[in-house]
């Protein structure tokens, strides 16, 4: 296009347009529910007359589990169980709780008798109202009374460890049984 300067002369104007970088977004993002994933695009327009173009893609989360181990005394607790939640952002998570059966606590108390009845083992359970059970066993060795004779001197009868009375022997090693002494 010519124009004409104060002079007038002829003078040309040139003008260079060129095309503007049209800005491309792109967006991602997660989701836990499945209707929301996918791939959008969204296309606006700037003052100046450009195109941009916004490109959202959305996945699936995946379901996260967390797993807890308990112990219990009641065996009606015992089992695995699934629970499903949800996190603060309104997606689900599965919480997994597995609950074994917890060993009774165990005590040994080892004693001697010199009476053959009472020889042997026996266990007594306690329960308890908050805590688990607990078993007390009892090992009885039977350990038959020692005698200590003096045949020189007839009084030094002991028989544990103390002077109390008669003896009545029935059975002696390199000796005739049935002595009363």
């Amino acid at each position: 296009m010519p124009f004409k300067n104060r002079y007038g002369c002829d003078s040309l104007v040139y003008t260079t347009t060129t095309l503007g970088n049209s800005g491309i977004t792109y967006l991602t993002s997660s989701s836990c529910n499945a209707k929301d994933t996918g791939t959008t695009s969204q296309k606006f327009t700037s003052i100046g007359g450009c195109d941009s173009l916004v490109v959202t893609r959305v996945t699936l989360s995946k379901l996260d589990s967390f797993k807890v181990n308990n112990t219990t005394c009641n065996r009606s607790e015992v089992g695995v169980v699934p629970k499903t939640l949800q996190n603060k952002f309104g997606c689900d998570y599965v919480l997994i709780t597995t609950t074994i059966l917890a060993k009774p606590d165990s005590f040994f108390i080892d004693k001697t008798s010199c009476n053959l009845a009472d020889a042997g083992q026996k266990a007594v359970n306690y329960e308890r109202v908050l805590a688990c059970d607990s078993v007390v066993v009892t090992r009885t060795r039977y350990v038959p009374n020692s005698l200590n004779f003096d045949l020189k001197a007839s009084k030094s009868i002991t028989c544990n460890n103390g002077n109390d009375g008669s003896v009545s022997l029935s059975a002696l090693k390199g000796g005739t049984p049935q002595y009363k002494i």
